[in-house]
């Protein structure tokens, strides 16, 4: 499980991200797999975009 307050996770805040990506770099896996990322297929999310302040 990954907390707010967990330095692996405050890297993605602010993002929108796929799941199955995030999981795959944290390492956290589903019994033993790691889920398929579905981008190629659904499009990735919107990059961040320079007129918002983060």
């Amino acid at each position: 499980m990954i907390g707010a307050t967990d330095q692996r996770a405050q890297h993605y805040g602010g993002e929108v991200i796929v799941g199955a990506e995030l999981g795959e770099a944290l390492g956290i896996t589903d019994e033993g797999r790691t889920p398929p990322s579905h981008r190629s297929l659904l499009g990735g999310p919107p990059p961040r975009s320079e007129a918002v302040v983060y």
